[in-house]
């Protein structure tokens, strides 16, 4: 299954890339007919080489979002005034760039080019009065999308690809028992080990809580300490501790604590 997964998401970043690539050089060609069709309605003189080279610059966007899309993985703004903020720091760093980039490609390109290069800052004047807004509009937004774009993707992966065993097998000696999900009332951490309860006995695995949580249905196993995780369907009462926490009485009249701190995974079990 994970080997299917990369194979799956490779193809999908190569697709992506090559439909990105595609749509850069349909809107090339596109930019430059533009000004052909201009040039033949006002009757002046139409330079390939000057259009071609000009019009590089959608080409500038290539580098600029692909970093965006990297800071997007690697930080998460918590709160809308902090995404609002990010975006508009992110889109007015990344449009001054753009322009003198591109400027600056542009002058290095004419030298090369033309007998008489062109002046940077007669580039710089005329691309940010030509594309000064849209390249902000597009920078602006690029946080925002991406972060709803990774949102929508991850979920959709995990309710593609994300599926629970209804066993889980646990070693005893040279033995592997087999034990049904279901009748798992607890987890907790007992380094190195974790303990697993069930109705009668309690079991030791070898396997961490973070690999217990990565392996069981996250909406019937909750965290509700920084060291166990409990089964939903087997709580039979909850006592309030008069500081936050509570103590949860499982179907088996073993009493577990639940901290505070980790309140918002199991708030809904509590009738206010």
């Amino acid at each position: 299954m994970l080997l299917n997964r990369r194979t799956i998401s490779s193809a999908e970043n190569h697709t992506g890339k090559g439909l990105a690539l595609l749509l850069f050089a349909a809107l090339y060609a596109m930019a430059i007919f533009q000004d052909y069709i201009e040039a033949q309605l006002k009757l002046f003189q139409f330079y390939w080489s000057e259009s071609m080279l000009y019009n590089t610059y959608l080409f500038f966007f290539i580098p600029m979002l692909w970093a965006g899309s990297v800071l997007s993985k690697r930080y998460t703004p918590h709160t809308l005034r902090t995404s609002v903020a990010v975006a508009l720091l992110f889109g007015v760093a990344c449009t001054f760039l753009h322009l003198y980039l591109f400027a600056q490609v542009f002058v290095w390109a004419s030298e090369l080019l033309y007998p008489i290069p062109h002046r940077f800052t007669t580039i710089l004047h005329s691309a940010t009065s030509s594309y000064t807004y849209p390249t902000l509009f597009v920078y602006v937004l690029t946080p925002i999308a991406l972060r709803s774009f990774n949102g929508i993707r991850t979920d959709t992966k995990a309710m593609v690809f994300k599926t629970y065993s209804d066993l889980l097998s646990i070693r005893q000696g040279r033995r592997i028992v087999p034990v049904p999900v279901s009748t798992i009332l607890a987890i907790t951490a007992s380094r190195p080990y974790s303990e697993i309860a069930v109705a009668d006995k309690t079991y030791l695995h070898n396997a961490s809580l973070k690999k217990l949580m990565e392996a069981l249905d996250p909406t019937i196993f909750i965290r509700v300490h920084r060291s166990a995780l409990v089964n939903k369907h087997h709580i039979a009462m909850l006592h309030s501790r008069k500081n936050g926490d509570y103590d949860a009485v499982l179907t088996n009249g073993q009493t577990l604590r639940f901290s505070r701190h980790y309140r918002q995974n199991w708030d809904a079990l509590i009738i206010h």
